[in-house]
């Protein structure tokens, strides 16, 4: 009896361990059917001329007369980033525009643990954001902006371009819509434009010494830049209003995920498909 209790606490204890897995995954699971749904039900609204009148137009708009808005609660929209005003230059790389920076600092060390054993640590020094107005604007031109090149030529003309007078949305003049809060977003792509680490190493032996002693050695400094360029193609998901001032795009009142990536519409559902596929197989795992 005395060998009895214990084991059936340690049963208890795993089984309700894989009863809170199961339901993290199960949940997990129903979450990303949801969200698959609501992606392949979403309107795919084209930025063009018409893109108002067909806002206006779609079954699931909602019209708000206090604000003269038109509301299509969860849509999906592909454009051209595109800074609202001046766009922000790179830090670290050269001639390189963008809309959001990320700048961080991280410290690497080795430290010594509460068991006697060295293991690698890393702790942000500082890090800072900066951001400028921007939207995304339509990927096939009107027939204005055909000059003597191909349009993509002249896009690619201007995203590279580092006057300050051609980085607003006036100087291409393709419809746009403007994205809004995009910090709130489930998930937004950015790229590492810059990643260098320093190492602490060389020239100071004395303090590696003293950090052994200390058991907290400093291996480095890593200098990292995130930016979210001009000219990135991306697709935003997320609540489309139409007002007197234009198009934008912001978070869904409902709170269903906010996206900015860079993936189609059909390579994201693929990728939650493939997600949702993993967490079925540790399901069956642990039931």
């Amino acid at each position: 009896m005395g060998d009895f209790v214990p084991e059936l606490i340690f049963f208890g204890f795993t089984l309700g361990v894989d009863l809170i897995i199961c339901g993290c995954l199960n949940k997990a699971i129903n979450t990303t059917n949801n969200l698959i749904r609501d992606l392949k039900c979403s309107p795919q609204i084209s930025i063009d001329e018409e893109m108002q009148i067909r806002i206006q137009k779609h079954p699931s708009c909602v019209s708000d007369e206090a604000t003269n808005t038109l509301t299509i609660p969860y849509a999906i929209i592909r454009g051209d980033v595109t800074p609202m005003e001046k766009a922000l230059s790179s830090n670290y790389a050269t001639d390189l525009m963008g809309v959001i920076q990320k700048v961080a600092f991280t410290e690497h060390k080795r430290k010594l643990n509460e068991k006697a054993r060295w293991v690698d640590s890393k702790d942000a020094i500082a890090q800072y954001t900066n951001e400028t107005p921007f939207s995304l604007t339509g990927l096939q031109p009107p027939q204005y902006f055909v000059f003597e090149e191909p349009w993509r030529s002249q896009l690619e003309k201007w995203s590279k371009n580092l006057n300050p007078t051609w980085d607003s949305i006036s100087v291409i003049k393709r419809p746009h819509v403007e994205v809004s809060n995009w910090s709130f977003a489930t998930r937004i792509d950015l790229d590492t434009v810059f990643d260098q680490f320093e190492n602490d190493g060389a020239g100071k032996f004395g303090k590696y010494i003293m950090g052994s002693i200390v058991g907290d050695i400093r291996k480095g400094v890593q200098t990292t830049e995130e930016m979210l360029t001009k000219g990135t193609t991306l697709t935003g998901i997320g609540e489309l209003v139409s007002g007197p001032k234009g198009v934008t795009l912001q978070p869904p009142s409902d709170g269903r995920p906010y996206y900015l990536v860079k993936n189609s519409l059909s390579s994201l559902i693929k990728e939650m498909e493939g997600s949702r596929a993993v967490n079925r197989i540790f399901l069956k795992i642990f039931l």
